[in-house]
């Protein structure tokens, strides 16, 4: 008996990339995220009573690197880290550091009072809580006489 090799990376490869679309699409449904690009940062969402809390995880940056914005019920964070100017006397025989963009993109769903957004960064963790709109009593249905 002779034992030959089969080896075809690309498929195995389409196949495991085919799989990890579906499992990293049905992981953004879950938290209600809708679209994202660039290198991302991991991100916790938790609710604590009325307020829903994400946070970030963006070491190196500086507030002034970080935006937060609200619009037609989109919480949009995002943040440009610049790299440094480049010195022609530094020859790298390594560089990995250098621009670092990303932008997470979440839908509020009208649940959410967006003039309750508040934001702090702490020790390279972005926290944005965002408060729960007021639920308004439903009136009583009233019952109409048939003449």
């Amino acid at each position: 008996m002779r034992l030959v090799r089969f080896n075809q990376p690309e498929r195995s490869l389409r196949r495991n990339f085919l799989f990890d679309d579906i499992f990293n699409e049905f992981d953004r449904a879950l938290k209600n995220e809708v679209s994202y690009s660039g290198v991302q940062p991991k991100v916790n969402i938790h609710e604590v009573e009325n307020t829903s809390i994400v946070e970030l995880m963006v070491p190196g940056f500086n507030k002034s690197d970080l935006k937060i914005v609200v619009e037609d019920d989109i919480l949009v964070i995002s943040g440009k880290k610049a790299e440094e100017e480049k010195t022609e006397d530094v020859r790298y025989s390594v560089r990995q550091f250098g621009n670092w963009e990303f932008e997470k993109r979440f839908n509020l769903k009208e649940q959410f009072d967006e003039n309750s957004v508040e934001a702090k960064y702490e020790s390279g963790i972005l926290t944005v809580s965002i408060k729960r709109k007021e639920e308004v009593a439903k009136p009583a249905p009233v019952e109409v006489a048939i003449s």
